[in-house]
């Protein structure tokens, strides 16, 4: 629940669609407080980053040299924890369905963007 608080807070940091370098300072000092470390909050301001400037294996929290079948697994396990349909039905509030929404879209786009440079079907 403490990742969704800070996607939240990403979100909102977001509103004017460009994310300041002093919201990012203070985003990552609220990471750090909730005892994220410096490789998760690099993975969620990944989500956050303008599209075309993301970093795929960011998105995705590995690394370069991860095999393809821990890619696929992780890929996996990242899709399955942000179902939006999920979120619905626990009864969260419509802005976490929209992060998780927003959220899944950039962890797919960063998996077709390394499957595509790795040729897997």
């Amino acid at each position: 629940m403490l990742e969704y608080v800070l996607e939240g807070l990403f979100h909102i940091a977001k509103a004017d669609e460009v994310l300041h370098p002093q919201e990012e300072k203070f985003l990552g000092q609220v990471a750090k407080h909730l005892g994220f470390t410096d490789a998760e909050f690099a993975c969620m301001k990944a989500r956050h980053t303008v599209a075309h400037e993301r970093n795929p294996y960011e998105v995705l929290g590995v690394k370069p040299s991860v095999s393809d079948e821990e890619l696929k697994s992780q890929y996996r396990r990242l899709t399955a924890q942000n179902q939006p349909h999920d979120f619905v039905a626990r009864g969260l509030p419509k802005e976490f369905v929209l992060i998780a929404t927003d959220k899944l879209a950039a962890i797919q786009e960063a998996y077709e963007a390394i499957a595509g440079m790795r040729n897997l079907s």
